[in-house]
């Protein structure tokens, strides 16, 4: 949780934190921020290796809901729920096609 995690990061700043100290910085001065304030003040953080392929607002949840639909077919698979595992299915292929684009 919230309080967990901040009380980690300043444990580790206190004692010196050297490698990510900018990343636990930032983290903590923006705590309370939602989850697109988060991405866009560490990604001037982070270094060049995924720039293409890092994801905007829409492209998270985007992902967001790929990830809702494949545990929804997992559990129509595990109930052996033939309709519903094919009409997930199909809903995947969608999403996903719509994510490339």
């Amino acid at each position: 949780n919230t309080a967990d995690s901040t009380f980690i990061l300043r444990r580790l700043l206190a004692a010196g934190l050297t490698v990510k100290r900018k990343h636990a910085e930032a983290v903590l001065s923006i705590m309370d921020s939602d989850h697109s304030s988060v991405r866009e003040a560490l990604a001037g953080l982070v270094g060049n290796q995924c720039r293409y392929s890092r994801l905007d607002h829409n492209g998270c949840q985007r992902a967001q809901r790929i990830q809702q639909a494949q545990v929804l077919l997992h559990s129509a698979v595990s109930a052996n729920k033939l309709e519903v595992v094919h009409r997930q299915q199909q809903e995947i292929e969608r999403l996903k096609a719509d994510h490339v684009l």
